[in-house]
């Protein structure tokens, strides 16, 4: 059958269309790069293949950006390779024996070193969907994928265009450029500062009751998703259109408005926001958005606030928007408006633990509360988790969110981290001289604790003085810290293990970005996230994914710890998959220290009848 006419033409038209996508990455031909790298890496442990690649094609070669297992840089594009072939596929293409597949059984890599025999390659595309070359695995064995080994290539590939999407250095220059300016360049409105400096001037002009002034806040729901599923123009005009419809509506209400985070737009209006205000203000908002060739509907979350007493500056009030963000969850379509009146209450506390909380690490008003961890082969208590908690006659129960969230936000999280480690090693003291056996007990180590470098040193002095062995903390860190700043963490990582305290790697599981670098990192325990555990009774895929990581685990040689185990058959599945400790309510509570010197006296109290008979039932007969 003879093909269309137009045809050819069509496909000469995308060839070039995706040719300058290839070239506008400016990528070829550039020297390698650890962040293309490790993700190369990363694929090669998680599949046990030979060879894996980050490939760009262009018109006359595949080259690659990163590669393992190849000596040389690229290959001569032929018309029937496995990448070019990939190119063709919405998604993958899978080779189980390229020996087999008629297509591809003459090409030079099947038939000479590195005699490839199985190929899986994920398409790489640009925002604007433009295949531009694949992230591939191969193996001199023949293979085949199963649907979570799917999965997971497709995840490593999302994670490889995002890195390139960021790949234009000019790009990120502006970005910083445009928070720095007074003006935004894509709205020409106000920046944050800008916002913070004029609420400085309302403050101290106007008296700040109730009915000062209130500030009117637009958040765009799901930036970093609308960028993926559209592209970055699409993404500013959409913006764009918001803000304009924002003006309009507020026409002759409005002080100003400042772009006062990348998808939050801020008013500033002098006059209570009244009902009709309000209605126009959410009609024009709610309507459907033409950008471009698509109509999209925003989801967008409105706010109401009321500038409140005791507020002194502008830079007090903007971080209470992101506050109030976090005690919504996000509606499933079209605009949310919310009223923040009634949280004034909850901002007054907030402002009070703010300034309460530095006199607490001086006269001892917080507590620490332990939760223990228990080794399921043999059935004994292993540790403790340390808890921070504080019971105020004033404010009640304070969270320890609510403490941790505050000092950061305060400055004051090395302070607390550093009261918290003073506290932990006292108990153990106190344990110590009264006769009990000591159990290692883990704190979680908040992220700017990891990157001073002085932490080591004062560590190690507070244990000598103390007596205490470094093998009794352990402290738990979250993947994202190391990612973040990994030579600098990971080098107080090593100062603080060779005093022998261990390290836990915190609610593993929540992605895939630590796996790469389990093997340069001091860690001796994986903790999987609780989120995990609730479900994999009843979610076959969630007790999937805690199976893989318990057997990531085994193979690294890691000590395997499940948190929030509240029910037996959640305890007998992670028991059965060879998890090595739990913790959770099914266990005990996080209870006071005179508790705890209990269960250090008498480690079978520690256990449920039902589940202590449980765990004697499942046993193998050489465990007992």
């Amino acid at each position: 059958m003879n093909a269309e006419p137009g045809t050819d033409r069509r496909e000469e038209g995308q060839e070039a269309r995706r040719l300058k996508a290839v070239r506008q990455l400016a990528l070829l031909d550039t020297p390698p790069e650890k962040r293309f790298d490790r993700l190369i890496r990363l694929a090669g442990s998680i599949f046990d293949v030979s060879i894996a690649l980050i490939t760009l094609i262009d018109d006359q070669r595949i080259w690659f950006k990163s590669r393992r297992g190849i000596a040389f840089e690229s290959i001569p594009r032929e018309e029937a390779s496995f990448c070019v072939q990939s190119l063709r596929e919405p998604e993958m293409l899978v080779v189980d024996d390229a020996r087999g597949d008629a297509r591809f059984a003459s090409l030079s890599l099947v038939t000479k070193p590195p005699f490839v025999r199985f190929y899986a390659g994920a398409v790489l595309r640009s925002e604007e969907g433009e295949p531009l070359g694949t992230l591939c695995i191969m193996d001199n064995r023949p293979r085949e994928l199963t649907e979570r080994q799917r999965t997971i290539l497709l995840d490593l590939a999302r994670l490889a265009e995002s890195e390139m999407r960021f790949s234009d250095v000019s790009s990120r220059e502006r970005s910083g450029a445009q928070i720095r300016a007074n003006r935004d360049p894509l709205l020409h409105c106000m920046t944050r500062q800008g916002m913070s400096d004029l609420l400085d001037e309302f403050i101290h002009e106007r008296p700040v009751t109730p009915a000062a002034g209130w500030l009117l806040s637009v958040e765009l729901h799901d930036w970093h998703a609308l960028n993926l599923r559209y592209n970055a123009e699409v993404e500013n005009e959409l913006l764009i259109m918001v803000h304009d419809r924002l003006h309009v509506a507020l026409a002759g209400r409005q002080l100003s408005i400042a772009r006062a985070q990348p998808n939050r737009l801020v008013a500033l209006i002098g006059s209570p926001p009244d009902e009709v205000l309000i209605a126009g203000v959410r009609k024009l908002l709610a309507e459907p958005c033409q950008v471009a060739d698509h109509t999209i509907t925003p989801r967008l979350r409105l706010w109401t606030v009321p500038v409140p007493q005791g507020i002194t500056a502008g830079r007090e009030l903007l971080p209470v928007l992101h506050y109030l963000d976090r005690q919504y969850p996000w509606p499933t379509d079209g605009l949310q408006y919310l009223d923040a009146a009634h949280w004034l209450p909850s901002l007054h506390r907030r402002r009070t633990i703010r300034q309460r909380l530095p006199r607490l690490f001086e006269n001892d008003g917080l507590t620490m509360y332990y939760q223990p961890r228990l080794d399921l082969v043999p059935h004994r208590l292993s540790g403790l988790e340390a808890l921070l908690r504080w019971q105020d006659d004033q404010l009640g129960h304070v969270s320890p969110l609510e403490i941790l969230d505050i000092a950061n936000e305060a400055g004051l999280s090395r302070d607390l981290d550093m009261w918290v480690v003073r506290r932990v090693i006292r108990q153990l003291v106190q344990w110590r001289d009264a006769g009990r056996q000591l159990v290692p007990v883990s704190i979680n180590l908040l992220p700017d604790q990891l990157r001073y470098d002085a932490f080591a040193g004062w560590l190690a002095d507070e244990l000598q003085q103390q007596g205490i062995a470094g093998e009794l903390l352990e402290f738990e860190i979250l993947e994202h810290v190391v990612i973040n700043d990994f030579h600098g963490v990971v080098a107080n990582m090593r100062q603080l293990a060779a005093l022998g305290v261990r390290f836990a790697l915190d609610d593993f599981g929540t992605g895939y970005s630590a796996l790469a670098y389990l093997n340069r990192m001091p860690v001796d325990v994986l903790k999987i996230d609780r989120a995990f555990i609730q479900s994999i009774v009843e979610d076959v895929q969630a007790a999937a994914l805690v199976r893989s990581i318990i057997e990531i685990g085994h193979n690294a040689g890691l000590t395997i710890v499940a948190e929030g185990v509240e029910t037996l058959g959640q305890y007998l599945i992670l028991r059965a998959h060879g998890c090595h400790a739990v913790q959770g309510f099914l266990l005990a509570p996080p209870s006071a220290a005179d508790t705890v010197s209990d269960w250090l006296e008498w480690p079978a109290l520690l256990s449920p009848p039902k589940l202590a008979m449980s765990a004697s039932l499942h046993a193998d007969p050489s465990e007992k």
